[in-house]
C-alpha cells in the first residue's frame, strides 16, 4: 500500500529499515506504520504466532489506507 502511494521498500530493505524511511517521509502515519511493523516482525521472525496476533495484523493491513491522509 505505501509503494501505491509512491513510498517503494527497496529490495535490500528490511521491515525495520523501511519502517524508520516510512517515518521520516510520513511521520503523520507513525501509529499505524509502527503498529503493523511491530506485528510483522513478530509474526515472521518468532516461532509461533498466536492467532490474535495473526487476526490484529491482517486487520491493521486491510484497514491501512496511508493515501486518505
Amino acid at each position: 500500500k505505501l509503494a501505491r502511494a509512491g513510498l517503494p521498500r527497496k529490495p535490500d530493505q528490511g521491515p525495520l529499515d523501511y519502517m524508520g524511511c516510512m517515518l521520516t517521509n510520513r511521520p503523520d502515519l507513525e501509529n499505524e506504520i509502527t503498529a503493523i511493523t511491530d506485528l510483522y516482525v513478530k509474526l515472521r521472525y518468532r516461532e509461533k504466532a498466536s492467532a490474535d496476533e495473526l487476526s490484529a495484523f491482517v486487520a491493521k493491513v486491510r484497514a491501512f489506507d496511508p493515501a486518505t491522509r
